[in-house]
């Protein structure tokens, strides 16, 4: 018999999610993380509705809010000035989640760790060096290694929630064409800038997207796009020259310029790239989060995405009590085909917003300005981009809401579509 019904490899919030649900299954798990403990780093800060809406039904939303979590009501998109283009009130959305939260990537994985219920047995410091297979071919376990010890796990399905790079989806045979985009990201961290407003404001600029939020305990987030390779020619001791005028060129970024010329030395370069996995399961194998897929950062849809993917896996393993590998298998083909049919829209939605605000050309940048001021004066469609970033539901765009994005007018842009938690 196996030792697990579910081995879970990689404990970032997809994975903790998959663990969290299924302990509440009933379900034995394995959660291994190949670090001691968690690392702080600039990712997964801003969690959308529908990730509200799983953690409460798992008992996890209370606990992240008590960890200090901020509250974001509306994304506000304005010119460098700080005029306002056009805004996204998430208040219009079904409560009790019309909103997000913001919390540090180590603070939302400390959180959930702290929380695992006694069906979770979680190692740290443990890395899964490889993959077991039965005499067909059908994926049993992994190995498992730790320090200088050896061992091996069995289970009826094994999950791959390690990350883009996933060493256990190339072990397995799975594919991905990666594609990069051409331009990165310079990441601060901004310390002591008390309680900023209650919004993800985006400002839409010539050289790129500056984006600032509020974090907990009176800190924020700031992003800036720079072209691929750029941070290479202005060095680590030429980003204090850089961000001096890139403020300047920024006024409303006045309120926060301190706090961004101070968090220079620490800031950090990221690259976006995309891809999704044509496939996600195989016999006793499953892919979620990263492994599976990757989107542009500043739709804040990968993390997001993660999280839904633990809950359509738990949600196909739902119902079975006794798990064998023949269910399993049944259940992760159904994951696959609810999960990717989703993720695929995710993915083009991601890419095109992500793209609408990071052109810098002077076509690019006056077709935003015109496409994002026309959404402010149709919240038809302004909700309809609010509703897909909130992971609600998908309300797709037709022809004729595109003809309207353009200026066709439009006689229903006052009546907001109907939409449900």
């Amino acid at each position: 018999m196996p030792s697990y019904d579910v081995i879970v490899c990689g404990a970032g919030t997809g994975g903790l999610t998959v663990a969290h649900a299924l302990a509440r299954q009933g379900k034995s798990v394995l959660l291994v993380d190949k670090a001691d403990g968690t690392a702080e780093t600039f990712k997964g800060e801003v969690l959308q509705p529908r990730s509200l809406g799983i953690f409460e039904r798992l008992g996890l939303l209370e606990a992240v809010r008590a960890a200090g979590a901020e509250r974001i009501d509306q994304l506000v998109c304005a010119q460098p000035s700080g005029k306002r283009i056009c805004a996204m009130d998430y208040r219009q959305l079904p409560e009790p989640h019309n909103h997000c939260l913001t919390h540090t990537y180590r603070g939302l994985v400390d959180t959930l760790v702290d929380a695992l219920p006694p069906g979770v047995d979680l190692r740290r410091g443990t890395r899964a060096a490889g993959l077991l297979r039965d005499a067909k071919g059908r994926i049993t376990g992994v190995n498992l290694v730790r320090g200088s010890e050896r061992f091996e796990a069995d289970a009826h399905l094994v999950v791959a929630a390690d990350g883009y790079s996933s060493k256990l989806r190339t072990e397995a045979g799975i594919p991905v064409s990666m594609i990069a985009y051409e331009h990165q990201v310079m990441a601060f961290d901004l310390v002591g800038v008390g309680h900023l407003p209650p919004e993800a404001l985006t400002l839409v600029t010539r050289d790129g997207i500056r984006l600032v939020y509020p974090m907990p305990h009176g800190r924020g987030r700031f992003y800036a796009q720079i072209p691929r390779g750029e941070s290479n020619k202005i060095g680590k001791h030429g980003r204090g020259a850089w961000a001096d005028a890139m403020l300047r060129s920024v006024p409303a970024m006045a309120p926060v310029a301190d706090a961004v010329s101070s968090g220079i030395d620490e800031s950090r370069v990221l690259s976006a790239r995309r891809f999704v996995a044509r496939t996600w399961a195989l016999p006793g194998f499953a892919l979620v989060g990263d492994a599976a897929h990757a989107v542009h950062p500043m739709a804040g849809q990968g993390m997001n995405a993660a999280i839904a993917d633990g809950a359509f896996l738990a949600d196909a393993l739902a119902g079975i009590d006794t798990l064998t590998s023949a269910k399993a298998d049944a259940a992760i083909r159904e994951y696959q085909r609810l999960g990717l049919t989703r993720m695929e829209f995710v993915s083009r939605f991601s890419h095109n917003f992500a793209t609408l605000f990071t052109g810098t050309t002077t076509r690019e940048w006056l077709m935003a300005r015109y496409i994002l001021h026309r959404h402010d004066t149709n919240p038809r469609l302004s909700f309809k981009v609010m509703y897909n970033l909130s992971g609600l539901g998908v309300m797709r765009f037709s022809r004729l809401d595109r003809l309207q994005q353009l200026g066709l007018p439009d006689p229903n842009a006052r009546r907001l579509p109907v939409a449900s938690a």
